[in-house]
């Protein structure tokens, strides 16, 4: 009888690894980088580089130095009824750097939209490359004046 319990713990210990291994992880993708620019400077870059980039601003915080942008993906199908739109978001904010410039961190996500019976219903995706590649492009962007600044 205790090898009946044994096997039967040790089972569940095996399922509960595989699912916690499986499991996890985020859906959204982060990045780093410091910049030469100033603090305000990095921001209002990052406002112009989202609208160059074809992302609607949803969210600017100007006390906090943070923009949101929202970019509509029209190629994406998906063979549901109730959906209504995917689309890529960047989040970036600028925090004032220990040296000279500003610290900047980024969060790239995805997310899809649902038509329920309980009104609209927003389920976050894996980051699709494009939003992760945007990401890292704006970041680029807003680590350097550009010449002739």
């Amino acid at each position: 009888m205790s090898l009946r319990v044994g096997v039967g713990i040790t089972a569940c210990l095996s399922i509960a690894l595989v699912l916690a291994a499986c499991g996890g992880g985020t859906l959204y993708s982060t990045g780093a980088a410091s910049s030469s620019l100033a603090r305000d400077d990095a921001y209002t870059c990052a406002q112009q580089q989202l609208k160059s980039m074809g992302y609607k601003q949803i969210v600017h915080d100007d006390e906090a130095r943070r923009v949101m942008g929202q970019k509509n993906d029209s190629t994406y199908r998906e063979s549901n009824v109730k959906f209504r739109r995917h689309y890529d978001q960047i989040e970036l904010q600028a925090a004032t750097g220990t040296t000279l410039g500003s610290d900047l961190t980024v969060r790239a996500s995805t997310f899809d939209e649902y038509q329920t019976e309980r009104g609209i219903t927003t389920v976050e995706a894996h980051a699709t490359s494009t939003v992760r590649t945007d990401a890292a492009t704006l970041m680029e962007r807003c680590k350097e004046a550009p010449a002739g600044m």
